[in-house]
């Protein structure tokens, strides 16, 4: 269970624990992309280049594979076996553009206009967009300035959520109860806290020993399809053992969840 989810978004006012949803993280999520590429686009202006700001896409973004429902408060996750199936937790859909997302390169209109620079242009261009003081990086800065008290203040009220949650006995019995589900199924994990990271830490590894380590990052995304099959398959593995202990275990999970809430308020 993905209880060490992004909890770094959530409109300007959501400081309250029942303020905390799937959907306001991803609507700050949305601002704070915005935000930056229109500053990218109005210091590439500056630069004397256009710039066409990428659109907002919420696939694959939220980082959390248990929040099927985006208005269920933060951490009420519901683990379906037919999406973890189909989808895994969503890390070689978002991590290898099998899906894409906004984090994942730009537009078309942004690669037709590279492609129609002169050879000169195109390297003053990627210097002013993708250069160590461009513009990309001088936006990401703006951006994490401008969220940064936002951030900061559900991130706070999350941690204590979270805390809340995994303190609680009934929450350390479903551990326990997961831990041995997985166990019989063959996984060594420690905890559920975290599961979805440590196997996206695992897909990496793999995927670092068929690169070469001298083969650039962004040819990742022009792996063999058969690689890349074998390790969705792995993960969507993964992430039906999870749900199904999940669902095995979880029995107490709501009113662990609902107890957490209303100790702070919510």
């Amino acid at each position: 269970m993905a209880l060490a989810a992004s909890a770094a978004g959530c409109s300007s006012d959501s400081t309250a624990a029942d303020a905390i949803s799937y959907a306001s993280i991803q609507q700050l999520m949305r601002q704070q992309w915005e935000f930056r590429e229109t500053e990218v686009a109005s210091c590439m202006a500056q630069e004397g280049f256009d710039y066409f700001a990428e659109e907002w896409s919420a696939s694959g973004s939220s980082g959390t594979p248990g929040a099927t429902d985006p208005d269920s408060r933060l951490f009420d996750v519901a683990y379906d076996v037919e999406h973890a199936a189909s989808h895994g937790f969503g890390v070689v859909e978002a991590g290898l553009m099998r899906s894409p997302t906004p984090q994942q390169g730009r537009t078309s209109k942004n690669a037709d206009y590279r492609e129609s620079l002169g050879n000169s242009e195109r390297l003053a261009y990627e210097a002013a967009l993708n250069g160590d003081d461009g513009c990309a990086v001088t936006a990401e800065a703006l951006a994490q300035s401008e969220f940064e008290e936002r951030v900061a203040a559900v991130d706070e009220t999350a941690n204590a959520l979270r805390t809340r949650i995994t303190s609680d006995a009934r929450f350390r019995q479903i551990d326990a109860d997961w831990k041995s589900c997985m166990g019989k199924r063959g996984w060594e994990a420690e905890t559920i806290l975290g599961f979805d990271e440590v196997v996206s830490d695992e897909i990496f590894r793999r995927l670092a020993e068929l690169t070469r380590e001298d083969e650039p990052r962004e040819s990742r995304v022009e792996l063999d399809e058969a690689v890349v099959d074998q390790l969705f398959e792995f993960e969507r593995g993964a992430a039906v053992d999870h749900a199904e202990c999940w669902g095995e275990s979880s029995g107490d999970y709501a009113d662990v969840l609902d107890d957490a809430y209303a100790a702070l308020g919510g």
